[in-house]
């Protein structure tokens, strides 16, 4: 089933400190990329017990065109086996107002804590002060998008990591 086009208007944060998360029920994501551009991606993603193969192009710095397809699982099943790599990490939500989901991620990139706001115009996005418990705004980084985080090597990674957490 054909979900839908979207567009998303995101900034993005380092959270060196994760703030209190005792409570947040946790959703389980992995990602596995089918085709990486320089500037969109297909991957196919479970979220819990939800299964979907994902296409993203990006728009500009902060704005993302999104088209879904729902999946079986079975579908999925047979679609990850052509996948080139994957990511793993725990999504919690934070705050529906504005819409802010913590992305804690694990495996490969285990200490990456990101933050990511969703705003519904670029005004919005502009006029946004970010809670003291965020760190420094990765929005234009390669800790901001899944599809630069597979491009980094891990040294890249560990450096990029090292110079955020001491921000």
């Amino acid at each position: 089933q054909y979900v839908g086009m979207t567009h998303t208007i995101t900034r993005k944060y380092f959270v060196a400190k994760l703030p209190d998360i005792t409570g947040l029920a946790p959703l389980h994501n992995e990602r596995y990329y089918l085709c990486l551009g320089l500037k969109s991606v297909i991957r196919a993603q479970s979220k819990n017990n939800k299964y979907e193969l994902e296409k993203k192009v990006d728009i500009d710095d902060r704005v993302r065109e999104r088209s879904v397809i729902d999946l079986s699982k079975d579908e999925f099943d047979a679609i990850v086996k052509f996948a080139s790599i994957r990511t793993v990490r725990k999504s919690y939500k934070i705050s529906n107002s504005p819409d802010m989901m913590l992305r804690v991620y694990e495996e490969r990139y285990r200490g990456l804590n990101r933050c990511e706001i969703l705003f519904k115009t670029t005004d919005e996005a502009d006029s946004f002060i970010p809670p003291s418990w965020l760190g420094q705004e990765i929005t234009n980084t390669p800790l901001a998008k899944d599809l630069a985080l597979l491009s980094l090597t891990t040294q890249q990674f560990s450096e990029l990591l090292a110079e955020y957490a001491k921000s």
